[in-house]
């Protein structure tokens, strides 16, 4: 997951935060250094257009370097508009043990480049630090947030997924309103609609287990990788 633009910021792309690129740099035909073993998101829009997110991933290294990649993860947010809480977070090794995160091991701070101007942003990122993750081991996340809308009424949504990361399952869900219209659009990603009296909710699953070796960027992942993404109006 998990380069997310203006819909990381504004959205779901937090699920493309928890598996950013540096921590896939090094995805090989045979065998990804990282592979997303799970991952879920569920997100459910009030008619004012402020939303609550549960992000749940598990994500297991192949290899001593992308071990020390997952062995932290980091929850970006503004103070002004989110609450993050890590509600659950441990490394499962690979003899079954579950090591819990210490709650002293996670903490806020400034987001990178941020100190320098304090005084035009109120962003942060919470750090958790996984204990002894070995190759072989999984770190397991779940985090939730609640989002203020950035203009009421109106919420905008979206991932993308990089076709050389190795995802075995992804199943993102968005629940709105009926009041509310939305516009979707996906690319290589399943989507279907659920109904009840009140609500929608959009189900969008990708699955790439043995993905191809990595190929040269050219352009933004946006213009080219399976996405979705969702814009939805009063």
């Amino acid at each position: 997951m998990r380069g997310h633009d203006i819909l990381l910021v504004l959205s779901a792309a937090f699920a493309a935060a928890a598996t950013s690129g540096e921590v896939f740099a090094e995805a090989s035909p045979a065998t990804s250094a990282i592979i997303v073993k799970t991952m879920t998101l569920d997100e459910v829009v009030a008619p004012d257009g402020s939303y609550t997110t549960t992000l749940h991933v598990e994500r297991a290294a192949t290899n001593q370097s992308a071990a020390q990649k997952i062995a932290q993860q980091r929850v970006e947010y503004s103070e002004s508009l989110e609450t993050a809480e890590i509600a659950e977070a441990f490394t499962r090794k690979t003899d079954g043990r579950v090591l819990e995160v210490d709650r002293s091991r996670i903490f806020a701070q400034a987001p990178p480049g941020s100190p320098v101007v304090p005084m035009f942003t109120d962003r942060k990122q919470k750090v958790v630090v996984f204990p002894n993750v070995a190759p072989g081991d999984t770190v397991v996340f779940t985090i939730r947030r609640t989002h203020k809308p950035f203009f009421p009424g109106q919420f905008f949504g979206g991932d993308v997924f990089q076709p050389e990361w190795a995802f075995e399952d992804v199943q993102e869900r968005i629940t709105l309103p009926k009041s509310m219209t939305a516009h979707i659009e996906v690319r290589d990603v399943e989507h279907h609609a659920e109904e009840d009296a009140d609500n929608a909710t959009h189900v969008f699953v990708y699955r790439n287990p043995l993905p191809p070796a990595a190929a040269a960027a050219a352009l933004s992942p946006w213009d080219t990788d399976p996405q979705y993404y969702d814009f939805d109006l009063c």
